[in-house]
């Protein structure tokens, strides 16, 4: 429940599979309050501005917001500096592990593909 005219100062948000297939939704917090501001269908660039039109219908002002934590999915992205302009965003460190692991991955098969020294070693 959002709190009327609290002061948020950080949103994280993640998204979950309601059902098996594609139907989204994505669930935004205060990370501080622990409390949910805003729960919306779908997983795309437009429900940020649904979020922010839902906060300062209660008071909120997202300009106040210097924090959002989230996935490094583009549409997010897109949706946080669109409608969060001064919030600072901050990626969800599993995701960031899953992207540079699928790196080390790559070099790492590269290398044993180039050098016959390494084949079979891992």
């Amino acid at each position: 429940m959002i709190l009327d005219n609290y002061v948020y100062r950080e949103i994280s948000t993640d998204e979950t599979s309601a059902k098996k297939g594609y139907n989204y939704i994505t669930i935004f917090m205060d990370p501080q309050k622990k409390n949910v501001i805003y729960v919306s269908k779908g997983k795309n660039s437009s429900i940020w501005k649904a979020c922010k039109e839902h906060l300062e219908s209660k008071g909120g002002n997202a300009d106040l917001v210097t924090e959002v934590y989230m996935d490094m999915f583009p549409a997010f992205i897109k949706g946080a500096e669109e409608n969060f302009p001064k919030a600072a965003i901050t990626f969800d460190k599993f995701h960031v592990i899953k992207v540079v692991n699928g790196a080390v991955d790559k070099v790492r098969r590269n290398e044993q593909k180039s050098c016959v020294d390494l084949k079979n070693t891992r």
